[in-house]
């Protein structure tokens, strides 16, 4: 309280929720006609999932 009918809060929280690894394989022919070696294409990457989350709120109070 910071008066007698006002109120103030803060909060603040950090939730972690890992890491997932990813592998996309894609395979195509490398020719036209299709004889040649297929091409394979891989591609991996991460992803990283954290919040950051601030509330702030106002009050006003009724009564004694």
């Amino acid at each position: 309280m910071f008066s007698p009918h006002r109120i103030a809060r803060g909060e603040y929280r950090f939730a972690d929720f890992g890491t997932t690894t990813y592998v996309d394989t894609r395979v195509r022919p490398a020719g036209a006609c299709g004889t040649v070696p297929l091409l394979r294409q891989v591609a991996s990457y991460g992803l990283v999932t954290k919040t950051h989350t601030v509330n702030f709120g106002v009050a006003y109070k009724f009564g004694p």
